[in-house]
């Protein structure tokens, strides 16, 4: 009863404000935590959850807790913006992968 996803563009660090409030929480509590988060990763970890749910087969709400949470490192992609006397500056876009278990 797991699901992954990868390559999501935001930084492990935002996504771990996110995913260290609902460790350990039972199923329907998180999905209505997620639902009223700010920020524009709770959406995509209430998806992600809700496919953890789906691969569930036997289980049933009431039985469900969130495990585990892995917020890993992905590449980071770099870009350049141009500064004055033909310069550059490297700006770095950070990417995650994030795992959740249920159990």
């Amino acid at each position: 009863m797991k699901a992954t996803i990868r390559f999501i563009k935001i930084s492990p660090t935002k996504v771990r404000r996110i995913t260290n409030q609902i460790k350990g929480l039972k199923y329907a509590d998180a999905c209505i935590l997620l639902k009223f988060m700010k920020g524009r990763i709770a959406k995509t970890i209430l998806k992600l959850v809700n496919s953890a749910f789906s691969n569930s087969r036997y289980s049933t709400f009431a039985d469900l807790r969130i495990q585990t949470v892995l917020v890993e490192k992905g590449p980071i992609f770099n870009r350049f913006q141009p500064r004055a006397k033909g310069r550059a500056y490297p700006i770095k876009k950070y990417t995650s992968h994030i795992k959740v278990v249920l159990s």
